[in-house]
């Protein structure tokens, strides 16, 4: 079997000397281990910190292993749960395995036969992350273009987006301004049944809460004077197909009791009619967070959940997943370099390295205006460099320190180039204060820059 893929593993064990020594053993194998001893540490641990493996007392005084399992598989399906059982926990640590666990061990482990459970679970999900891989590519070429990433997150939406499809439950999206909900709710309906049917969305605001009664559901003739002849709504509109309401907040309990009833009843009404007209739509919502505590939004997304077994999607912001931003990079440059008929074609590799510093506060919009300045910026160059960032995200506190990121395998002429133009630009382009840092002739600073055809 091949060596093992990097491990960090989260240790559930009640035991402080028997958690020292599994700890101690995993630690000269080059594994980091991470020991709690409750249910609620185990469980702050794994909401906080990117563990990929689990391993756990299948019960003792307060660790419950099937609990603390099942959050780490709505986390990550693929991480690998090796459980440690008592002898006479026999039939719970087969449950155990049926729902998901990898490996059970007896209570005290052996911790060589532990690790072999873990070195083959984490075979098995490096597997299922190929797959994944592989569907996503599949999923880019053949309709889940919006999708764009290489993280366990984006993954994730990729299998739940796909495995969804044909499903009518409600969805809610939640997610920070600018992470791309609303290509989430369109990617979703494109995949659905309903694709060739509407899909109408309504973008919130709170200040338009007098019109949107009359904007979901319609009205009937005279009850509006500047609508005589009456109108139908948006949720007509949607009628087969999908309605989303994009960035919902304060939701009036009037409005939340009629959207449930129309859900419910699979009928709408317009106002000033006493008619039903006969509805199938599929709602998918999005939410920005934090909802306040007082905003009535938050009953009618529990009502979602608890009575049609809404899904709910959540997008992370950019700042932790930064392994989607080079493949986010090139996509933006494709696409922009066609509509702005630029002959760009790529990006420096230490450019690169910064981007994947930046925190995106933007999210996927910010980084997508960011490239789409660079290549305006780039004239006739083929590669976006450093002199084509954006001087607000060059400024952004983690993108100002004093490192020069060069990446492993660079050229010595391109190492040289690298430090040149970094310094260039930390000194706002003075080249006699650059020259002088460097330790060159202003004359051999000109030559070099005219040699790596660096913009003045």
């Amino acid at each position: 079997m091949p060596p093992a893929p990097a491990a960090n593993i989260l240790l559930v064990l009640r035991d402080r000397d028997k958690a020292s020594e599994i700890q101690d053993h995993f630690l000269l194998q080059g594994f980091p281990v991470e020991w709690v001893n409750n249910d609620e540490k185990a469980i702050n641990g794994l909401a906080s910190n990117q563990f990929n493996v689990l391993l756990t007392e299948l019960l003792s005084t307060e660790i419950d292993g099937l609990r603390i399992m099942s959050v780490a598989l709505n986390r990550d399906p693929t991480t690998p749960v090796i459980l440690l059982a008592n002898a006479d926990q026999t039939e719970l640590a087969m449950r155990a395995l049926d729902e998901g666990g990898f490996a059970c061990h007896p209570s005290p482990c052996n911790p060589h036969a532990v690790q072999r459970s873990i070195h083959q679970g984490l075979h098995r999900q490096s597997l299922e992350y190929e797959i994944l891989r592989l569907k996503r590519q599949l999923d880019t070429q053949h309709g889940l273009p919006n999708l764009i990433g290489d993280s366990r997150a984006i993954a994730a939406l990729h299998d739940r987006v796909r495995q969804s499809a044909s499903d009518t439950a409600p969805v809610i999206i939640i997610g920070e301004a600018g992470t791309g909900k609303k290509h989430l709710a369109q990617t979703i309906h494109n995949q659905s049944p309903r694709s060739h049917r509407p899909f109408l969305k309504l973008a919130f605001a709170q200040n338009e809460q007098a019109t949107l009664e009359r904007t979901l559901f319609g009205h009937g003739p005279g009850v509006f004077p500047d609508s005589p002849e009456g109108q139908a709504g948006q949720i007509e509109y949607a009628d087969e197909g999908t309605l989303f309401l994009q960035n919902l907040c304060q939701l009036s309990p009037v409005h939340s009791d009629q959207l449930i009833n129309t859900l419910e009843e699979r009928q709408t009404q317009r106002l000033g009619e006493t008619r039903t007209i006969p509805i199938d739509l599929r709602l998918i919502v999005s939410i920005t967070p934090p909802l306040k505590d007082s905003d009535p939004t938050n009953k009618f997304l529990q009502t979602l959940q608890q009575r049609f077994g809404a899904l709910t999607l959540e997008i992370p912001p950019l700042r932790d997943r930064s392994e989607d931003i080079p493949p986010l990079t090139q996509y933006f440059i494709d696409t922009h370099n066609q509509t702005l008929e630029k002959n760009v074609t790529g990006i420096d590799a230490d450019v690169l390295q910064l981007l994947t510093q930046c925190p995106w506060p933007g999210n996927i919009r910010e980084i997508e205006n960011t490239i789409r300045q660079m290549i305006i910026g780039a004239q006739d160059r083929k590669t976006l460099s450093r002199h084509d960032i954006p001087v607000a995200i060059l400024k952004h506190p983690d993108m100002t320190s004093d490192d020069i990121p060069i990446p492993h395998g660079t050229s010595m002429h391109d190492a040289e180039r690298i430090i040149i133009e970094n310094t260039l630009i930390a000194c706002n382009h003075d080249k006699n204060k650059c020259a002088k840092i460097l330790g060159i002739g202003l004359r051999t600073l000109y030559r070099k820059l005219n040699e790596y055809n660096t913009p003045d």
